[in-house]
């Protein structure tokens, strides 16, 4: 998820499948639209099909948990933090200012339900608290 908006990918049986991905998606708190890249194809295995389904919600969902907490915590520049889910794995990207707001971020990311791991690519850079006008 960035800026509000998931990304959903993956392969599904049916149009059917790929409507509802985007409404269960749009249903996670913190998402407002939905980038639908999900492939048809009708020769995957029926329960295939609706494991990748329930990863690409639980990834959108795990997300928007950690993006929201970061938002609402004082410690963190949410919005220089670029946050992804791969299943169930967390990517934490961009410009931190201080190595205590990593670990603070590194920190929302472990303790958020279902997260299976994060990979930290943070980078530490002083100038980010003062170049970021939301906070």
């Amino acid at each position: 998820m960035r800026d509000g908006t998931a990304y959903l990918t993956g392969t599904v049986r049916t149009a059917e499948e790929k409507q509802e991905a985007e409404k269960l998606a749009l249903s996670v708190e913190g998402i407002d639209k939905v980038r639908n890249e999900i492939v048809l194809d009708e020769s995957i295995p029926q329960n295939q099909a609706r494991f990748d389904l329930s990863r690409a919600v639980s990834d959108a969902n795990i997300t928007a948990m950690v993006k929201s907490q970061l938002l609402l915590n004082d410690l963190t520049h949410a919005l220089k933090i670029n946050v992804s889910t791969n299943n169930g794995i967390v990517t934490l990207a961009g410009p931190v200012s201080s190595e205590e707001e990593a670990q603070e971020v590194l920190h929302i990311a472990t303790r958020t339900r279902m997260v299976d791991g994060v990979d930290n690519q943070l980078e530490l850079s002083p100038r980010a608290a003062t170049a970021d006008s939301g906070q």
